[in-house]
């Protein structure tokens, strides 16, 4: 099942975190197979009433997104912004409709915020669960943890261990091969063994079995696509690691950061080499050899 997703917020204030949930879904294969999304941006020009149009869709929808920021927006003669038009139109519509709202900034900002959005916000908090974020970026993890537990609420994912998943949506070409063939090489280098004989396919398929093959086609796991897929974050998109480390603890001034992706052992690696770079080692005597002692366990932090 497809559900009609809609996007409201300040379009002029707010028109980045807007794109930003368009992309969240469009961007990410599983998302986009569950969410069609409505954005007023995307309609082209007509001569029909632009809150006709607005309103009717959003009473359609099945998913409210509602994004609220400083401004509350131009008045109409209902003396409504065109925001909190659409979330009363699609409460009165749906009053059991999925209503996910995000507040930009702090709390301690929204007795800054316009007189008009301040009510609104009472209203907002005051009925539903929300949550806050500071930018775009914030946002887009915000909506796809949301997204996700509202498709697991809906029944939509496998009640299974999430590692196991079959994703119909994907085929084989999903897999890297040369991935496997390196990661065997590897494998059988460190624990001095063979590598496994026969085509890569077949080892996936029969001896980890994280390829399931129906009929004529064959489908990856999620582990396939962890470990060996062409593009893992494509298909999974919080598979990766953000690491940073600033100066003092206000999380102004960065020292030094990392986006990492690609193969889940090849993001532990990367992010062991970037603690370690940005971790002091102590040392002591220890009979007649120097230990070193790392700031923090590595254990710990694996």
């Amino acid at each position: 099942m497809k559900y009609k997703l809609f996007v409201s917020a300040n379009q002029t204030e707010l028109r980045d975190e807007r794109l930003a949930i368009k992309d969240v879904i469009t961007a990410n294969a599983t998302l986009r197979g569950f969410f069609d999304v409505f954005l007023f941006e995307d309609l082209p020009a007509k001569e029909k009433s632009a809150a006709a149009t607005y309103l009717r869709h959003v009473t359609n929808s099945d998913v409210y997104v509602c994004i609220l920021g400083q401004k509350y927006g131009d008045k109409g003669k209902d003396d409504l912004s065109a925001t909190e038009r659409e979330f009363r139109a699609f409460r009165k519509a749906k009053p059991g409709g999925e209503i996910m709202a995000f507040i930009k900034g702090a709390s301690a900002e929204d007795k800054r915020r316009d007189p008009g959005m301040q009510d609104f916000l009472k209203e907002v908090k005051a009925s539903f669960i929300y949550k806050r974020f500071q930018n775009a970026d914030a946002l887009k993890t915000q909506v796809l943890n949301s997204l996700i537990s509202f498709l697991d609420d809906k029944g939509e994912y496998s009640k299974g261990p999430f590692d196991k998943t079959v994703r119909k949506d994907l085929g084989y070409d999903a897999i890297d091969e040369k991935l496997v063939k390196d990661f065997l090489q590897n494998r059988a280098i460190k624990l001095k063994v063979a590598v496994p004989k026969g085509s890569i396919k077949k080892f996936l398929v029969d001896a980890v079995k994280i390829v399931k093959k129906e009929g004529a086609r064959f489908y990856p796991t999620n582990t396939a696509i962890l470990f060996f897929g062409q593009d893992p974050t494509g298909h999974i998109s919080h598979h990766e690691i953000r690491i940073a480390r600033f100066q003092g603890t206000s999380r102004v001034s960065m020292i030094d950061s990392k986006e990492i992706k690609g193969p889940v052992y090849s993001m532990l690696e990367e992010a062991e080499t970037f603690f370690k770079r940005n971790t002091r080692l102590a040392n002591k005597i220890v009979e007649f050899k120097r230990v070193d002692i790392p700031e923090y366990p590595f254990e710990a932090v694996r």
